[in-house]
């Protein structure tokens, strides 16, 4: 049985935006160009965090365009221009999010 540190570290490798590289983030860079394909780890956990964003009830697994417009948690944060947030809303549509069960893809 992995240990807890092996299982943060596999975890954090497949899911961390704080990083250039990794399965999330291979996703975001091709957010709006083309589907990703992802491990059946990962996809399961998109898979639910577009279900719960769904739902509409204050988790938005598509915020990201907005945090990294604020630059929230990073140095340089700051309240961008109201054009700017509205332009970036646009992008935050989890009900835009398409997922494919049997390619395991993510677009």
């Amino acid at each position: 049985m992995p240990q807890t540190n092996d299982l943060v570290q596999k975890y954090e490798a497949i899911l961390t935006v704080n990083r250039n590289q990794s399965e999330i983030m291979d996703i975001n860079h091709n957010a709006g160009i083309k589907p990703v394909t992802i491990s059946a780890e990962a996809y399961e956990i998109v898979k639910q965090a577009v279900d719960v964003s769904n739902w509409h009830a204050g988790f938005n697994v598509a915020i990201g365009p907005l945090v990294k417009l604020w630059k929230i948690g990073f140095d340089g944060a700051n309240v961008p221009a109201k054009r700017s947030i509205d332009n970036a809303l646009h992008q935050t549509n989890s009900d835009n999010v398409v997922l494919d069960d049997d390619l395991r893809t993510v677009f």
